[in-house]
């Protein structure tokens, strides 16, 4: 009965078949126009004071946006759960749900080229969500971009699917280096 119920499932979804597909933030371009018009005071010329990580990432995105995609070796899907409130009116107490939520945290980790251009990318959409020279926080809407994780079969088509519509790499981890792990691959972990 167990491998009727698992032909008839064409099988088990494995870990270590996915795809990820990570969007920049849809108003880049217009970011980048934005940002090499603003100047800094008692600056002249076309600083990019305002959105100093647009420019970059508007150039990135060309050259690096498949390899961001390719260069993920593991990511983490977020859980989904319902929220809930205790109620009593009498007698035992009752858990209502009022709401649902997803966990706020996506994890992913990319293999490092030569350059550490990956570290680069997320570093440069970084900047657009908070200016390094001002140390002000864009507005919201301008610096998310998005994400699509998914579940592939054995011919690398989707089963299942899901898009994170509003992400933002918020913590690039340390890089380790270490002498004795001298054939090891640099990886790079964000939390989106």
């Amino acid at each position: 009965e167990f491998i009727a119920h698992m032909s008839k499932s064409q099988g088990y979804a494995r870990q270590a078949r996915f795809s990820v597909d990570i969007q920049l933030p849809g108003s880049l371009a217009k970011l980048a126009t934005r940002s090499l018009a603003t100047t800094l005071p008692g600056q002249s010329g076309g600083a990019r004071a305002n959105l100093p990580g647009a420019m970059d990432m508007l150039e990135m995105s060309k050259s690096m946006g498949r390899q961001m995609n390719i260069h993920c070796d593991s990511i983490s899907m977020p859980g989904h759960d319902l929220q809930s409130v205790d109620h009593t009116t009498f007698g035992p107490k009752r858990v209502i749900p009022v709401g649902h939520g997803f966990d706020g945290t996506i994890t992913a980790s990319f293999y490092a080229d030569l350059y550490l251009r990956e570290r680069h990318y997320l570093e440069a959409w970084q900047k657009v969500v908070v200016n390094n020279l001002t140390h002000k926080a864009n507005y919201y809407d301008d610096y998310v971009g998005s994400m699509k994780i998914y579940q592939l079969d054995n011919d690398g088509f989707a089963t299942y699917g899901i898009e994170a519509t509003e992400v933002y790499p918020e913590q690039i981890s340390a890089v380790s280096y270490d002498y004795s792990r001298a054939s090891s691959i640099v990886k790079l972990s964000c939390e989106f």
